[in-house]
């Protein structure tokens, strides 16, 4: 009897034990189970709204009428089109400028951003967001401007602001539709694609042709293949917390590696 005791003293603690793992577990997984709804909704308590407010769409049309051959893009923050000039500094920056932008971002066909621009609304607009904005533009290269829908500028004015004084004298009839410059600027692409691939054809023929092989470096060896595993994980931005799939930041990492 006083062994048969001893065995069940013994097997309290294992069976507490066991009982503490799955209280756990059962905490953990419905916990988990709790976090997964929370984030991805089943029904997303949302709703389709534009872009912008009527006094913005006034606005948003007469900038495009403006500058025929640009790109009038909405409400773009501006980390998306700088970038710091020391990476250390990136994330801290990152997280200080994330939630400024412009009302309206005007770019050249090649991308360039050469000019932005806020729509003062019935609320106004801050004093310390508009110098803000004009000091980290400014130290850019970019012009701003602040428009109100009631009295807009002169188009010179601000063309002259945004592209500078050549485009005083340019005529409104040699100002070709926007249509036309990207059909232009693709025709230019391909054609320079074409150049390309026909000039290294011709170099690989010649090197057929010669007898001799071009030099390859070898991207099967260990040496190779971990220095391009390193190159790939400085350019990515290891250590930023980037989720697998997603697209790098532009404003921590550059767009061409």
């Amino acid at each position: 009897m006083n062994t048969f005791d001893g065995y069940i003293w013994m097997a309290v603690p294992g069976i507490l034990g066991i009982v503490v793992i799955g209280a756990l577990s059962y905490a953990w997984l419905a916990r988990r189970a709790v976090h997964i709804r929370q984030s991805i909704p089943a029904n997303w308590p949302l709703a389709r709204r534009p872009l912008v407010n009527s006094e913005e769409s006034q606005v948003w049309h007469w900038m495009c009428q403006t500058f025929p051959v640009h790109q009038v893009n909405i409400k773009i923050p501006v980390t998306r089109f700088t970038h710091p000039l020391e990476r250390e500094q990136g994330e801290k920056l990152y997280k200080l400028l994330n939630g400024v932008y412009c009302t309206f971002t005007v770019s050249a066909p090649d991308g360039r951003v050469v000019g932005c621009a806020d729509v003062i609304g019935v609320n106004g607009l801050a004093s310390a967001n508009r110098q803000l904005k004009q000091a980290l533009l400014a130290k850019c290269g970019i012009a701003y401007r602040v428009l109100k829908p009631v009295s807009l500028p002169a188009s010179a004015d601000i063309r002259s602001e945004f592209l500078g004084d050549a485009v005083l004298g340019e005529p409104a009839a040699q100002i070709k539709p926007r249509e036309d410059r990207y059909r232009e600027l693709e025709e230019a692409l391909l054609t320079q694609a074409r150049l390309k691939l026909s000039t290294a054809l011709s170099r690989q023929r010649r090197i057929r042709d010669s007898g001799f092989s071009p030099l390859a470096p070898d991207t099967c060896s260990p040496a190779m293949a971990q220095a391009s595993k390193s190159s790939l994980e400085g350019a990515d931005g290891k250590g930023l917390g980037l989720l697998p799939g997603w697209q790098r930041n532009s404003f921590l990492a550059p767009l061409d590696s």
